[in-house]
């Protein structure tokens, strides 16, 4: 309220800007009763409603006038009966009518896993990871949840990208299923693309146009630029997403920690992401697994010391190592301790075989020649040596 500095008739709304053109002001004229009027601020045209004491504004030209002052504009408005010219509010609303940034959640929402997003302005459509969840023991014979993503479907045409934040199962388990579907180009880190790379070939899907990105980057997918942002996580080349739309950006940070003494690559950016805060941020789509929990997510490097005082303590003893088979970084904390205390390594699982594979290919992960043996051949072993 307190931006508006003039009141005029609407009628004479071509009077007022030929004398706006002419550079001069033009005069203020006694109002009629019943009358609408035309309320001008810096920031576009108001339109008073007496009968629901409020001012509601339409998507109409700007034009400033000269500033009065307000009590005495109020006091000569609720003299008389004024309304809102509903039907130009309409048209001009009309005419200058921008679409909504639309967000759509097809999983990951109020549970752990098949993550997946899609962000729609008009007509494009980009995609943010494509999960999947393993069954629970009220669902016998499902091997697998995926999102329904019938509306993709439907708007293929629209999709612009498919942004992949990270190599997890909950974030790119479900890509062969999307990429069986629809055809757009993925988008990811070099250990994220290596992993979708060995579920592509299990499902006989070629000629997929992929993009390798990096931190810092930024690629432009229809009205949208999609900006890559270092974070840390449990697996290599995790990336949160900054998404510049038309009405402001989008932030996804994906799956993360804050690690400032990571073992290998960077720390979180936290510099780029206040960056991005002080430039405004419209939406910001965030990670929020254990949020209730108080404190910090330990550093790997803390995981590391552990590992190497329980190999240190258990010298004479076979030892067995449980991990997650995507936490490269773990993996070769492990493999590097193991080699210290002259151990071999054998792997077991389909998946740690699949992922040590797909890393040491493009360097994430380094194995001395002769450290991995078949677990088939760990009897021939000392327990000391295992």
């Amino acid at each position: 309220m307190e931006e508006i500095i003039s009141v005029f008739p609407a009628g004479l709304r071509d009077y007022c800007r030929k004398s706006f053109a002419q550079g001069r002001e033009p005069e203020e004229i006694r109002l009629r009763i019943g009358q609408p009027v035309m309320v001008l601020d810096r920031e576009g045209e108001w339109f008073w409603d007496r009968k629901e004491q409020s001012i509601s504004k339409s998507l109409v030209d700007c034009y400033a006038w000269k500033e009065i002052d307000m009590k005495e504009t109020l006091a000569r408005m609720s003299q008389y009966s004024m309304y809102a010219l509903e039907e130009e509010i309409r048209k001009k609303k009309k005419q200058n009518k921008v679409p909504p940034v639309r967000v759509l959640f097809f999983g990951g929402v109020d549970e752990i896993g098949k993550n997946m997003t899609a962000i729609e302005y008009g007509n494009d459509i980009i995609v943010i990871d494509a999960g999947i969840i393993f069954p629970t023991e009220e669902m016998p014979g499902i091997d697998l949840v995926f999102p329904d993503i019938s509306y993709l479907v439907k708007h293929k045409n629209k999709i612009r990208g498919i942004f992949l934040t990270h190599g997890h199962e909950d974030h790119i388990g479900g890509v062969p299923y999307l990429m069986k579907e629809i055809s757009a180009p993925l988008y990811g880190t070099k250990l994220t693309l290596a992993l979708v790379d060995n579920k592509l070939r299990e499902h006989r899907i070629n000629n997929v146009e992929e993009y390798t990105v990096s931190a810092k980057d930024k690629i432009k997918a229809g009205v949208f630029t999609v900006g890559f942002v270092n974070v840390n996580h449990s697996i290599a080349g995790a990336l949160a997403l900054a998404i510049e739309t038309p009405h402001g950006v989008i932030f996804h940070s994906g799956d993360f920690k804050i690690d400032l003494t990571p073992v290998a690559g960077a720390p979180i950016d936290l510099n780029e992401i206040a960056e991005y805060g002080r430039k405004g941020v419209l939406l910001y789509l965030g990670e929020s697994t254990n949020i209730e929990r108080a404190g910090y997510t330990m550093s790997e490097k803390v995981v590391g010391t552990t590992l190497e005082h329980l190999f240190s303590e258990n010298a004479d003893r076979r030892l067995i190592v449980a991990t997650f088979a995507s936490n490269v970084h773990r993996l070769q904390q492990i493999i590097d301790i193991a080699v210290k205390y002259r151990r071999k390594v054998a792997l077991s699982g389909r998946s740690m075989f699949n992922v040590v594979e797909a890393a040491a290919k493009i360097g994430e992960i380094s194995v001395p020649e002769g450290v991995l043996i078949d677990v088939e051949k760990t009897k021939n072993y000392f327990d000391r040596e295992i």
